[in-house]
């Protein structure tokens, strides 16, 4: 592997390593390739900055530097920030904007909306990030901010865990003690009909697994688009909505809890 290669590979498995980053740079300089090496500086100056970095002062030189290199290079050299949802007022035009952006399905694109804040698009270049904020369209229903990349990408050999959590909430009808007790009866019997239709298996079989306030698995040890996949197809068995009850259905990786969304 030449010097250069090892750079990049390092940079892959973990895109928030600045001073490798750094280091790489001075070397690029040694190899005559200045404006690289200026484009890399620049990348860990405005890493450096807090929250939106969308308005730092560093941002038109980075954007200036990045537009003559090759793009394919800076995918690998560059990709240091995340494009992050944090709110909107228009859901189903937020909805299309990231189907666009991520390519996911309209389930996962909904859930993505309805998690926040909700991590777009993580460790890409700055302009990348930029390119896709720019495609909302309509600035005022999305808000969104770049920020740094905290963590490298997910191993495509990692395996995934799929859960579902079930809440209760103690709302006025439900402080009472008689009709919290009801309330947490009607939620088990929930839980237990949805795992048993998600599992395929009897309620006698689900209901010692129907526990309420904890993450309960459905499926494990799968690849992450056959996680997607089931997520989508068994968000369609949840109950109907109910006042004092809440569900989430989350992408754990395996040996570390990742959920999907910061993807």
């Amino acid at each position: 592997m030449s010097d250069e290669a090892a750079f990049l590979a390092a940079l892959k498995a973990n895109p928030a390593d600045d001073t490798a980053r750094l280091i790489y740079a001075d070397w690029l300089d040694e190899h005559d390739e200045p404006a690289k090496a200026e484009y890399l500086r620049c990348v860990v100056t405005l890493a450096q900055r807090e929250w939106d970095l969308a308005t730092a002062p560093e941002a038109a030189p980075l954007l200036n530097l990045a537009a003559p290199l090759p793009e394919e290079w800076r995918a690998s050299a560059g990709a240091r920030f995340a494009l992050v949802l944090s709110g909107y007022t228009d859901k189903l035009h937020t909805i299309k904007w990231l189907r666009e952006i991520t390519g996911d399905g309209l389930g996962e694109a909904k859930e993505a909306s309805e998690r926040l804040p909700h991590t777009v698009l993580a460790c890409v270049p700055y302009e990348s990030a930029v390119e896709a904020r720019s495609r909302v369209g309509r600035p005022a229903c999305v808000n969104t901010f770049i920020a740094p990349s905290v963590s490298g990408p997910i191993p495509i050999d990692a395996t995934y865990d799929l859960v579902v959590r079930c809440s209760t909430y103690a709302t006025h009808a439900t402080r009472r003690t008689a009709a919290r007790q009801e309330a947490l009866r009607d939620a088990r019997a929930a839980l237990t009909q949805f795992l048993a239709a998600a599992r395929k298996v009897p309620e006698a079989e689900a209901e010692p697994l129907a526990i309420l306030e904890q993450d309960v698995p459905l499926a494990s040890g799968l690849t992450l688009d056959e996680a997607r996949t089931r997520r989508v197809s068994l968000n369609q068995l949840i109950p109907p909505y109910e006042p004092n009850r809440g569900w989430s259905m989350w992408i754990h990786r395996r040996h570390g809890h990742t959920p999907t969304n910061p993807e």
